[in-house]
């Protein structure tokens, strides 16, 4: 830190590791606008079948459909099977497309014989590998008797950055009070980032694992991912990582006085958005603020954010604000008070210049009368 009166002392700095933890804590305390923790990749199993009665309502010949959603694209699928199934006692005409791919064109499968595509014959058949859905369309020359059974397999696929960022939402809340301090090393705050995942697909997803990427002033970083082991369709699973931050610190501060009138103007840097969390204990008797705040006179300072009053209280001597808000980046502080005048100095006293007397005249005249009363006496007996 800089300052113009030199402002320096060094904190041991201690950080702390959290345990990645997963349950059940109050949402009311988290919130979204803090630089926290962020998922930008991840990979996702899953395996999922279906098989659909061919009994379309127009008879015959009319198309079913259906329509697959994944988080991932196709082509990161390991297996893509659809398998026609002629439960008939004849053979029967089918029909299949996907992705308005045409992989089966009126062909005939026997009775109680089966009739498979897989994702090779999708890829061969120009069929676009990159979409993030199965949309298949089928039909057969005669209903009730026919089942479409579908097959889908991913293992270690890689999560598509839309699915990403719909389903996976991040909030944070303060495990310690960020509070602002005169040096940068012993400003540091512990947070606790909440991870959920919501499955928005119509089947189970598995081995769920996202890579973490956090701020960049961030002091621990606990985990590079973590893994949720199985996520229900239509359910969502939350985890939670602990970390510490650096804190809000005192960038540089100036004192200008004017007759009686002190102003002390304090720059505070802050690496994030902080919202009605921040405290700030400012002691006058403390080696770094003593050189600006000795004369402070708790009964007329007034404090000034950014032009804003702040709110603040005296705390047996210390000047002490909470539930501050800084912005990222600088925020100037503005402490102004006045003192009583100095009293007038008293008037100069006259000065007397001493005189020194001599005083053999008058020791010569005692003597004088001394041996004349002798004498007097003495002449008197006799």
């Amino acid at each position: 830190m800089q300052m113009r009166k030199g402002i320096g002392k060094l904190a041991l700095l201690a950080i702390c590791v959290f345990t990645l933890i997963a349950g059940s804590i109050s949402a009311t305390d988290y919130v979204t606008n803090r630089t926290d923790i962020t998922v930008t990749s991840g990979t996702v199993d899953f395996n999922h079948s279906e098989s659909n009665l061919y009994s379309p309502a127009g008879g015959a010949g009319t198309n079913i459909t259906g329509n697959i959603t994944l988080p991932c694209n196709i082509a990161n699928l390991t297996t893509m099977n659809f398998t026609i199934w002629n439960n008939e006692s004849s053979a029967i005409l089918v029909n299949l497309s996907v992705n308005g791919v045409k992989l089966i064109d009126n062909a005939s499968i026997n009775a109680g014989s089966t009739l498979t595509k897989t994702l090779s014959d999708y890829t061969t058949a120009s069929g676009d590998t990159s979409l993030s859905w199965i949309a298949w369309s089928f039909n057969a020359s005669d209903s009730d008797g026919e089942y479409i059974n579908i097959t889908i397999v991913a293992d270690n696929a890689t999560l598509l950055t839309s699915w990403i960022n719909s389903q996976v939402s991040i909030a944070e809340k303060d495990e310690s009070t960020p509070t602002i301090k005169t040096e940068m090393v012993s400003s540091f705050f512990a947070v606790k980032d909440r991870i959920r995942v919501t499955n928005n697909l119509d089947f189970t997803i598995r081995n769920v694992t996202l890579n973490l990427t956090y701020p960049s002033h961030a002091i621990s970083r606990p985990y590079r991912n973590i893994t949720f082991t199985s996520i229900t369709n239509g359910t969502t699973s939350t985890k939670y990582v602990g970390y510490q931050k650096r804190g809000p610190y005192v960038k540089d501060i100036e004192e200008t006085v004017s007759g009686n009138t002190h102003t002390v103007e304090v720059r505070v840097y802050s690496y994030e958005l902080l919202l009605n969390c921040v405290d700030w204990i400012i002691d006058p008797t403390d080696e770094d603020y003593s050189e600006y705040f000795d004369t402070v006179n708790f009964d007329t300072l007034e404090i000034e954010k950014e032009g804003s009053d702040v709110d603040w209280e005296n705390d047996g001597g210390n000047i002490v604000m909470e539930d501050l808000s800084l912005s990222n980046g600088y925020t100037d502080f503005t402490f102004t008070w006045t003192v009583a005048p100095a009293p007038p100095a008293p008037p100069a006293q006259p000065t007397t210049a001493e005189v020194e007397v001599d005083y053999t005249p008058y020791i010569l005249i005692a003597i004088v009368i001394i041996v004349a009363i002798a004498v007097v006496v003495y002449a008197k007996r006799k």
